[in-house]
């Protein structure tokens, strides 16, 4: 018997799964040959990718031991201003008044998102920097499935993320204050909103664990109906709330794959 042909074309995968470093790595390269400049903090603004309220937020609950960087500041000029894209939680403690270094970099629009998520990702930032990144690059015209694609991630992970937005504002202020992890507050989305507070409360007394928080969920979408739905001749099984929403999604799949 003659063996199954496995020869399997890579390289489209070659592509698809570079790493955002690769970005930071010609980054990196390319200070070598960049003059650093002083700039006056006054010319210096934030990304318009990054969340101001959230900023001002989370400063009156950093530690500036936390912080502390040698890193140097790295932005890109538009419009006559410096757009900061790293080390944001150094520059808003500075005053109005500081002078500070920084290298500008030329960079082309999906550089800098894949430039700015490497750092909410592998450097010290709260987790909702990155919920709030994703909204803003919703709002920037960029769908999830565009932003999986960019930076390499799944749809589940950039929902699962932005869905944070919809936690109590009791436990965003605890996830903001590194209080819960974020596996906690993922799992406390599935309550409503006082069930919510109920549930952080007995968290933050020692009374509940995350394993605790995450049977009460199972439970939860344990208790979703299964409705079977046949789509030509292929049967699948799709999971909704109620038999309103599996008639109202049922049309929605009709018309795209019957």
């Amino acid at each position: 018997m003659s063996k199954r042909n496995t020869r399997i074309d890579i390289s489209s995968l070659v592509n698809k799964y570079k790493s955002n470093e690769e970005v930071v790595s010609k980054i990196e390269k390319s200070l070598t040959d960049l003059p650093l400049l002083n700039v006056d903090i006054s010319d210096v603004n934030l990304s318009k990718l990054y969340d101001f309220k959230l900023l001002s937020e989370v400063k009156n609950n950093l530690n500036k031991e936390k912080i502390s960087s040698v890193e140097p500041f790295i932005a890109f000029k538009e419009n006559g201003n410096y757009i900061l894209i790293n080390n944001l939680y150094r520059f808003i403690f500075l005053s109005k008044e500081s002078v500070i270094q920084i290298y500008a970099i030329s960079l082309t629009e999906e550089e800098k998102i894949k430039f700015i998520y490497y750092y909410l990702q592998k450097g010290k930032y709260n987790i909702l920097f990155l919920t709030h990144f994703f909204l803003k690059l919703n709002e920037e015209g960029y769908d999830d499935y565009k932003i999986a694609d960019l930076l390499n991630i799944s749809i589940s992970q950039i929902r699962n993320i932005k869905r944070l937005e919809q936690l109590d504002n009791t436990v965003l202020k605890a996830l903001k204050e590194d209080k819960i992890t974020y596996t906690i507050a993922r799992n406390l989305i599935n309550f409503d909103k006082n069930s919510q507070k109920e549930l952080l409360n007995k968290i933050l007394a020692g009374n509940l664990s995350n394993r605790d928080v995450e049977s009460l969920r199972r439970e939860i979408k344990g208790s979703s109906k299964n409705i079977k739905v046949e789509l030509a001749n292929n049967k699948i099984t799709l999971i909704f709330k109620n038999d309103e929403e599996a008639k109202k999604n049922y049309q929605k799949l009709l018309k795209e794959y019957h």
